[in-house]
């Protein structure tokens, strides 16, 4: 996995204005609530897609996918089943491997993971999470994890 850094949602943007497939992933739960920080400003920058959103019912390992432009969707993993911190770490990996295969029809899209997720509000290990893309996506060449600085490992 590549490390980019910057503001996710601008560098999604950036690579879906080139027109390559972007593909831009964030850890949600099943409480149907999307998370203080990348999930209000993607609700910001995308207020039709919390609509769409709440009208799904679904559980624990479920992939939510939202075309908000061209060339860029916005990829719900439902691993979480409250808002206190609990990853669900079996939810997140069968969230991972669908995708994966998923991502197989796309061989050229740019998946993108905000560094850290399921570990602030989910209270996982980034380097267990680090692990599970990896071995997910080992056969995906275009993979990301964007963090705000280098200095944040």
């Amino acid at each position: 996995m590549k490390e980019l850094y910057g503001d996710i949602l601008l560098v999604a943007s950036e690579s879906a204005n080139f027109g390559h497939d972007t593909f831009l992933c964030h850890q949600v739960s099943t409480v149907r609530r999307l998370g203080p920080v990348l999930g209000q400003r993607i609700a910001l920058a995308y207020p039709v897609l919390v609509d769409e959103y709440n009208s799904f019912n679904f559980k624990l390992g479920d992939v939510l996918m939202f075309s908000v432009r061209p060339h860029l969707c916005i990829v719900f993993l439902v691993a979480q089943e409250t808002i206190r911190p609990d990853t669900n770490i079996e939810a997140l990996l069968k969230c991972l491997n669908s995708l994966s295969q998923y991502m197989a029809f796309f061989p050229r899209a740019s998946i993108l993971f905000p560094k850290g997720m399921g570990c602030v509000r989910g209270a996982a290990e980034w380097d267990s999470i680090e692990h599970l893309i990896d071995i997910s996506f080992k056969e995906h060449l275009h993979v990301y994890k964007v963090g705000w600085s280098k200095s944040l490992r």
